[in-house]
This record gives structure tokens, C-alpha cells and sequence, in this order.
């Protein structure tokens, strides 16, 4: 063997091998997922916060659930909560889920899920990734359930409730640059979009109605989008 196919061959080997680790490092993982899987294992050390010493999933309980902390907010208009919340977001769109897989965190004590979404109308556009209707981008949130093995496993958290395949939304999310993908952070910042209505799915009160006009609330939110936080 001449030493170019001998380097070949390593190079080769490693390559396979580092695609295996990545495979096993992402344990959890939805048998059905697709190309949405490829950021997984980058996206389970996000959720450090919610990882704790006792027990991982899995080990003498097959479900977890955050409950967030709510008091009855202070009323805004629908301008003022899009600016509130508009200014802290680096994209804001609407868009319809085609897919999604889930997985463990790296810590093992939570479960979350990456959501492929087709762009039907950017909102608000981020600056450093510029996206077009039809684009499709990943989404990552807390929450998901996995088979591992015999056991199904969930994780639920009240202010992430999990998005639907083929439903739509808009959606207020920050960008990582490193996977070039985005996360859900804001508790208020996902609405479902049914007909004429955009509706908060978090139940829990927000400092708006739960249903508002979706015309009103989109062209509320582009018109704040660039403005700076209050």
C-alpha cells in the first residue's frame, strides 16, 4: 500500500469514526426525524438550566415538567407588547412546521425537541442570516418525548408548549450563529395562527388577550422591529 492510500484510508476511518460518535452522542434521538437531526447534538448543551443532580430521565421516572411562575401582568396595547417583545428577538416570522426530532439534553435530565420550519412571511429579518418566504430554518425548544428502548420518555414545559407538524405560527427567536439555526427563549413569544387570529399558546395570562387580530399584531410587530428597547 503506497503511503497516499495509506493516508487516504486513515483519513477515511476517522472521518466514519467521528460520524459515529456524533451518532451516539445524541442518544434519544426520534427514529423518524430526517435531515432536521443535524444540529441535535450541538442543541442539547443549550439547556444546562435545566439539567440538576438527581436522577437522569429515564432512571425511576419517564416524565419531567417546569411549571413557569406567572402573576397577572400589567395590560399593554398590542403595539406596546410587540415592541416589548419584538426588540429583544433577532428574527421574528411566520411559519408552518414540517418537521421535527427529539432528543435528550447533554445532561440527560431533560428532553428537547428541533422543529424544521418553511418561512411563510418574515416579520422581523435577522440581520446576519438574511431569509426569504420558502426558506426553511431549525427552531429548538424545550420539551419532547423519545423512545429509549422499552421507555417513552417526556419533558414538559409550561411556557414551551410543543409546536404541531403542518400547523403554522409566528414565532419571536434568537439566532445561533453557530448552527445557524434559532431558539425559542421568550415564554410569550409563540402564537399559534388559525384563520384571521394569531393566539398565545402558553397557558398562562399574558399583556395582551390570549386571541388578537393577526393582521393587527403582524403589522405591529413590523413596524416595531428595528426600534430599540424601551
Amino acid at each position: 500500500m503506497t503511503k497516499r492510500s495509506l493516508f487516504v484510508s486513515i483519513a477515511t476511518l476517522a472521518i466514519v469514526g467521528a460520524m459515529a460518535m456524533v451518532v451516539r452522542s445524541a442518544r434519544g434521538v426520534t427514529p423518524d426525524s430526517r435531515q432536521v437531526t443535524a444540529p441535535l447534538t450541538a442543541h442539547s448543551y443549550l439547556y444546562g438550566a435545566y439539567e440538576n443532580a438527581g436522577p437522569k430521565l429515564g432512571e425511576g421516572h419517564d416524565t419531567t415538567a417546569i411549571q413557569s411562575r406567572h402573576t397577572q401582568p400589567q395590560p399593554l396595547s398590542v403595539s406596546e407588547f410587540a415592541a416589548k417583545h419584538a426588540c429583544r428577538a433577532d428574527l421574528v416570522i411566520a411559519g408552518r412546521v414540517v418537521d421535527s426530532a427529539s432528543a435528550l439534553t447533554a445532561g440527560g435530565h431533560f428532553i428537547f425537541t428541533d422543529y424544521e420550519v418553511s418561512v411563510d412571511d418574515v416579520v422581523k429579518q435577522n440581520l446576519d442570516a438574511n431569509l426569504v418566504t420558502g426558506d426553511r430554518i431549525i427552531i429548538t425548544r424545550p420539551g419532547g418525548h423519545i423512545q429509549v428502548g422499552s421507555q417513552h420518555l417526556q419533558a414538559f414545559h409550561e411556557g414551551f408548549p410543543l409546536l404541531e407538524v403542518g400547523s403554522s405560527y409566528l414565532l419571536f427567536l434568537h439566532f445561533l450563529p453557530d448552527t445557524r439555526s434559532y431558539q425559542s427563549t421568550d415564554v410569550e413569544g409563540t402564537f399559534a395562527l388559525d384563520g384571521a387570529h394569531a393566539r398565545h399558546i402558553a397557558n398562562f395570562p399574558i399583556a395582551i388577550d390570549v386571541a388578537v387580530d393577526r393582521r393587527v399584531f403582524v403589522t405591529a410587530v413590523r413596524n416595531v422591529a428595528f426600534a430599540p428597547c424601551i
